[in-house]
């Protein structure tokens, strides 16, 4: 009896001592992790100027800071977000601190400096906003460690370097590092990012080719490359990036021809921004069949031959530019192209001038998008009068025919075109005269005869 009593005695001790270390230990442990998320934050918020973090400060508890969420379990702070407050000043190091931070959003401040590497400490983090700010110096290495990171924006800031992400990041879904002053090579290793649906690196010094590699993101919907110092040709496994619905890889130094199969190969392709580069060749048939097709743009390159005829397919089209080329053969019939583009009835901006292009200009030009507001065929080799019934372009702004060999009458029709701020008919043979109230914005050289 003496001995049940001894064990019944030692069960109720142990049963106290494990509520006691329930009740009194855990709470302990965890008030110590709430203590080193409230001490990160106010480092934060030391080394920032001109903020409104009115707040943060003791009399509300961290996790109803303006900007702070946390999570319901640990009152652990898991999101830190505080775009547009026109916040200025450092990026604390104790940022690290916030050991279970899963979203980092300070976009459109002006934090200047570094970007701590003490990111890397951040295991859980899956989305780090950081753009449009003022921040510079290299993109940290440690950024690798975050893997789980699914979204980085880092763009429009003054990142120098290179561009340092590679496999350990392979959840990336998006990331952003435009309008930055990024140097080097594209690293071959983002082509090892195969959830990757949207890379933006435009407006850098970035060099080099195209790396084979970026052939590998099969779920690439967006490419910009634009405005860098890359070079080579489009690389073929581009090719095969049948999701992609934004290609664009203008003001770059790339060359070579397009692939004859490029509209079989993006048939979801929305835009395709191509100019100021040097390709050379023809524009593919092929292009015809992308009826998603919104921009086409291969201006300020070495294209030759004839603009495919059926055009006009790409009824979506909005901006339609191929000024600036070799396009034509000097032979008639180079303007066919036009007659379809008249089933493109969002089209709001036509470029075609400073090709080689000749013929006389159809009546169906009369027939173009209602919403046509930029035309552009100055610098060919145009004859023949203006068709008549132009005048039903009535919210034309800007239109550019000089440099041509038109000849004939201005017709009437234009009286109805009150919105064109500038009409340039310099540089042809046109006779007669000006109406009146449209001298003012006509650009006529004054050798010829009105």
């Amino acid at each position: 009896m003496e001995k049940s009593r001894v064990k019944s005695l030692l069960s109720i001790v142990s049963v106290i001592a494990f509520v006691f270390l329930s009740t009194s230990f855990k709470p302990a442990m965890a008030a110590s992790g709430n203590e080193t998320d409230r001490l990160a934050l106010l480092a934060l918020k030391d080394q920032l100027v001109d903020g409104g973090l009115l707040s943060w400060n003791v009399s509300l508890h961290f996790c109803e800071w303006q900007g702070v969420r946390c999570g319901r379990r640990h009152q652990r702070v898991i999101g830190l977000s505080l775009p547009g407050m026109k916040l200025g000043g450092t990026i604390s190091p104790s940022i690290g601190n916030l050991s279970f931070l899963r979203e980092a959003n300070f976009f459109n401040n002006s934090f200047k400096g570094n970007i701590p590497s003490e990111f890397g400490q951040l295991r859980q983090l899956r989305s780090l906003n950081l753009s449009h700010n003022n921040l510079q110096g290299n993109i940290p290495m440690e950024l690798n460690n975050c893997s789980n990171l699914q979204f980085l924006n880092l763009s429009d800031n003054s990142f120098s370097g290179k561009i340092p992400l590679g496999d350990n990041t392979k959840n990336l879904i998006k990331l952003s590092l435009a309008n930055n002053d990024l140097v080097g090579e594209i690293p071959s290793s983002l082509g090892n990012l195969s959830s990757l649906d949207y890379l933006q690196l435009g407006n850098n010094h970035l060099e080099g080719n195209i790396p084979f590699a970026l052939g590998r993101l099969s779920n690439l919907k967006i490419l910009v490359l634009s405005e860098n110092n890359l070079s080579g040709t489009i690389p073929s496994s581009i090719y095969n990036l049948s999701a992609m619905n934004d290609l664009r890889m203008g003001a770059n130094r790339l060359s070579g021809n397009l692939e004859s199969e490029l509209g079989f190969a993006f048939r979801e392709l929305k835009i395709l921004y191509l100019g100021d580069n040097q390709f050379s060749g023809r524009i593919p048939v092929s292009v015809t069949n992308i009826s998603s097709l919104k921009q086409f743009d291969i201006h300020s390159n070495g294209f030759s031959g004839l603009v495919p005829e059926n055009m006009g397919n790409l009824w979506n089209l909005d901006l339609f530019a191929i000024d600036y080329n070799e396009l034509g053969n000097g032979k008639g019939g180079d303007l066919r192209f036009l007659s379809s583009l008249s089933n493109c009835t969002r089209l709001k901006l036509l470029a075609i001038h400073m090709n080689r292009l000749s013929g006389v200009l159809p009546d169906s030009v009369a027939n173009l998008s209602a919403e046509l507001e930029t035309l552009y065929m100055g610098g060919n080799q145009i004859s023949g009068n203006i068709p008549d019934g132009n005048g039903d372009l009535v919210k034309l702004t800007q239109i550019h025919i000089g440099e041509n060999l038109f000849t004939g009458n201005v017709p009437t029709s234009i009286r109805k075109l009150r919105n064109v701020g500038r009409f340039d008919l310099s540089l042809n043979r046109f006779s007669g005269e000006i109406p009146s109230c449209w001298q003012s914005i006509f650009v006529v050289p004054t050798l010829f005869e009105w």
